[in-house]
């Protein structure tokens, strides 16, 4: 049962967020929500409640068929009772109002919707296929596999037939960036599942959805195409460094110098400074070469310190002379290499959104041909139609004219395209006149579906959204009912320590009815 504090958010009146733990109560609170719409002569169909799972809409169906039932089975005091605990003010009217509920429920013929939110965006979907560009009777795929292998087949056909293609090419720079076929097997099909990111990602591209994204991309690692890296560092005032660092450490000449020495004079002997070598990759080995005498293998500089040993060989002169040169060489190796590295992310990235945007326009073309829709289609199709579609206006206020209460069940499992598809339906609740009302749910901590897109940080901003546009409160519930004070200690050591503070930085402590371990937690 919910507390007087947390009862207000039942209230219809109220527009709520709930931060709800585990075994506080939300699920009583939210059906609470409904009976109290209902018991406001709420109609059935102008309530919407959005869950994550089947079962979970079906568990949320039945408790408020049961408790239904149980209004409708007790006596007056009993039915009192009850409203009073749902903070409803009881009355002749409400109890026997109450009393009746069940049975009119069962009588009519819509009921409170209780759904998943792949399940709504369908629903809207085949209410409105031409406005959302699909085909009208379209079928729902849930099983994508054997689509997926299709859509690899047809890949590997394609570029076998033409090797010099752009697809072709960007899997063989993946083949050799990421270690072999299995890990570009993986990352392709990554960003097959995460298409929903790509196509927000480069949503606003004018046709070439590849370039656009990878001029994005440059400008994000701060890449400059064509640049010659190694001209920093392959040049006469680096070569005359490099020759001075070997005078100077020869004098303080151990075997282990020497043998650094004699790495540093055999790639001279290369050509590279003499701009003698025209391969890249000799260019690449030089570097590698270089970087291994001037640089440990923890990448710290292998001469950074004064040395008495090395000053007596080389005198106190030679010594400052001798670090600070081989500390300018160093920290130019050091500039390569990050921009090596900014190189390496701009081909393995580029080539990444290539073969992988042409991985899923075979996928979609599949699916197109058999007036197929997955899961991802129907929540970006649905965002689309909402909010990019020349009939989103008008499909917006239809959506208004049947949708008057919306409440959302374990909100932190909600990845952006879903949040970006609610928008519009809550902004009309904004400027409508009507009673419009909005209840989320939800845990940052049981937030466990990121493989799915879900963002729990999007609790917070629903919570912002609803106290600047429709007068929202929040209300935090975290006194367990399941859970003993030692559990809900490590809970609160966990979550207020250093690690997870930048993450969870609105937690509150959390505590328990409990006052000991029951029975069971000890076995």
């Amino acid at each position: 049962m919910a507390t007087t504090h947390s009862l207000n958010a039942a209230n219809p009146a109220q527009n709520a967020i709930v931060k709800a733990s585990a075994g506080v109560g939300k699920t009583y609170l939210l059906v609470t929500r409904l009976i109290r719409l209902l018991l406001d002569d709420v109609a059935p169909d102008a309530i919407l409640a959005i869950t994550f799972t089947r079962k979970a809409a079906a568990e949320m169906q039945s408790r408020l068929y049961e408790r239904l039932y149980v209004l409708a089975i007790s006596d007056k005091d009993q039915v009192q009772q009850l409203l009073e605990s749902m903070g409803v003010t009881a009355n002749k009217s409400s109890i026997d109002k109450a009393q009746t509920l069940y049975e009119q429920i069962l009588q009519s013929p819509k009921q409170v919707k209780s759904t998943t939110f792949h399940a709504f965006c369908q629903d809207i979907l085949q209410k409105f296929p031409l406005e959302a560009d699909i085909p009208p009777g379209f079928e729902l795929l849930e099983d994508i596999a054997s689509y997926q292998q299709s859509a690899w087949e047809l890949l590997y056909d394609e570029v076998t037939r033409d090797p010099e293609c752009l697809s072709a090419k960007a899997l063989e720079t993946l083949f050799d960036l990421t270690g072999g076929i299995q890990n570009t097997h993986d990352s392709l099909n990554n960003f097959l599942q995460q298409r929903a990111d790509w196509w927000a990602f480069t949503y606003q591209a004018d046709g070439d959805v590849v370039g656009y994204a990878t001029h994005l991309m440059m400008q994000s690692i701060n890449y400059v195409a064509d640049e010659n890296i190694y001209a920093l560092l392959f040049n006469d005032s680096e070569k005359q460094r490099i020759y001075r660092v070997i005078e100077l450490w020869h004098l303080h000449g151990t075997k282990t110098i020497l043998k650094h020495i004699q790495q540093l004079q055999e790639i001279f002997t290369t050509g590279v400074f003499d701009e003698q070598a025209l391969d890249n990759k000799v260019y690449d080995t030089a570097f590698d070469g270089l970087w291994s005498v001037f640089y440990k293998t923890n990448n710290e500089i292998r001469e950074s310190e004064p040395k008495n040993a090395r000053a007596k060989k080389m005198g106190e002169a030679g010594e400052d002379e001798f670090l600070r040169l081989f500390t300018q060489v160093a920290i130019t190796l050091q500039l390569i290499k990050d921009k090596r590295n900014v190189e390496f992310n701009y081909q393995l990235n580029q080539a990444w959104y290539t073969a992988g945007n042409r991985l899923i326009e075979i996928f979609q073309q599949i699916k197109a041909t058999q007036r197929l829709l997955d899961f991802t289609d129907l929540e970006w199709k649905t965002y689309e139609l909402l909010n990019h579609s020349d009939n989103a206006l008008w499909v917006q206020y239809k959506l208004d004219q049947r949708i008057k209460h919306l409440l959302i069940d374990e909100f932190q499992d909600t990845n952006p395209t879903q949040w970006r598809l609610l928008l519009p339906i809550m902004e009309e609740f904004e400027f409508n006149e009507e009673a419009r009302s909005v209840f989320i749910v939800g845990d940052e901590k049981q937030s466990i579906y990121s493989f799915r897109r879900a963002d729990p940080l999007l609790l917070n901003q629903a919570g912002d959204w609803l106290r600047e546009h429709l007068n929202g409160a929040e209300f935090p519930m975290d006194k367990s009912r399941r859970s003993s004070p030692e559990i809900m200690h490590l809970v609160n050591a966990v979550f207020e320590s250093e690690l997870y503070q930048p993450i969870f930085n609105t937690f509150a402590e959390h505590s328990t009815h409990l006052t000991h371990i029951p029975g069971w937690l000890r076995l």
